[in-house]
């Protein structure tokens, strides 16, 4: 593929984790939520990030080093089917999907189906049926923690 091939992929991809967020920015308020009340910007919010991101940066690092034969053939693979889409992708457009990404899925996971609400508690709610969820109801059981309205 060339890079304006790639330049449709970012776009789709970018345009779609907009969507996501808005989507969160429209049901959220519907559910009484407030999507970003629970962010915190704080020197303890960056250092619980940083903590749970390195392991995962190592355990990436020793993927794209290891020797081992297993590991090499997924990261030989992963490389193969990405390179196409990512030939002409400028460093700017993969830091732009992702961080729309991150946005994007924690407002609408995080921020709405993961969240408790004052409005899922209510009996009768398909999310809470008179308990107030953390996750969102599959069928007639909630899937995750929840209290009593």
């Amino acid at each position: 593929m060339h890079s304006g091939s790639f330049s449709r992929l970012l776009v789709a991809g970018v345009v779609s984790e907009c969507a996501l967020l808005v989507a969160a920015l429209a049901i959220g308020p519907l559910l009484g939520l407030s999507l970003f009340a629970r962010l915190q910007v704080n020197a303890a919010a960056l250092a619980y990030g940083l903590a749970a991101t390195l392991p995962m940066l190592l355990v990436l690092w020793w993927c794209l080093r290891t020797g081992w034969a297993p590991m090499r053939r997924l990261v030989r693979l992963a490389e193969d089917q990405l390179r196409p889409y990512l030939a002409g992708a400028s460093t700017g457009g993969i830091v732009l999907l992702s961080f729309m990404a991150g946005i994007g899925e924690e407002a609408l996971f995080r921020g709405v189906i993961q969240a408790p609400s004052p409005s899922a508690c209510r009996a009768g709610s398909p999310w809470g049926s008179g308990r107030c969820c953390s996750a969102r109801r599959i069928g007639s059981r909630c899937r995750t923690r929840c209290w009593p309205a």
